[in-house]
C-alpha cells in the first residue's frame, strides 16, 4: 500500500473516532438533561412499543416537551410532516396517504408519528403533558 493512502486511512480513523466520542458525548449530555427536567415525559414516550431512549429524547428535543401547543394528535403529526395530504380538483378530493407533507425532518417524523399515535391519542383531553419548561 502506497503511504499517501496509509496518511488517508489513518486521518480517515481519527475523524470516526473523534465522530464516536461527539456522539457519546452528546448522549450523555441528553441523557442528563432528560433526567432532570423530563424523565416522566421520556418514560410516557418509552411505553409505546419500539420507541427507544434515544427516539424518546429526540421526540423531546424537537417538540421542546409542552404538548400544550398541540391541541390533538393531528395537529403534531401535521407539524411534523407526516399528516395525509389532500389535493382537491374539480370539486373532488385525492387524498394520497402514500406522501408525507414535509420531507425536511424525517427522523422527526417517524419519531413524532410514534408519539402522536401512541401518546397524544391516548391522553387527548388532558389539558398538558409536560409539567415543566426549562
Amino acid at each position: 500500500m502506497k503511504e499517501h493512502y496509509r496518511q488517508q486511512l489513518e486521518w480517515e480513523k481519527q475523524e470516526y473516532d473523534l465522530f464516536e466520542l461527539q456522539t457519546k458525548q452528546c448522549l450523555k449530555q441528553m441523557r442528563q438533561i432528560c433526567s432532570e427536567h423530563y424523565s416522566k415525559e421520556v418514560e410516557l414516550i418509552r411505553s409505546i412499543p419500539g420507541v427507544s431512549e434515544i427516539s424518546a429524547m429526540i421526540i423531546i428535543a424537537e417538540t421542546g416537551g409542552d404538548m400544550s401547543v398541540f391541541e390533538n394528535s393531528g395537529k403534531i403529526t401535521g407539524w411534523a410532516g407526516l399528516r395525509p395530504r389532500n389535493d382537491e380538483s374539480a370539486g373532488k378530493y385525492n387524498i394520497s396517504t402514500g406522501s408525507i407533507t414535509n420531507r425536511n425532518n424525517q427522523r422527526q417524523q417517524i419519531s413524532s408519528f410514534y408519539f402522536s399515535t401512541g401518546i397524544m391519542g391516548g391522553i387527548k383531553n388532558k389539558k398538558r403533558l409536560v409539567q415543566r419548561k426549562v
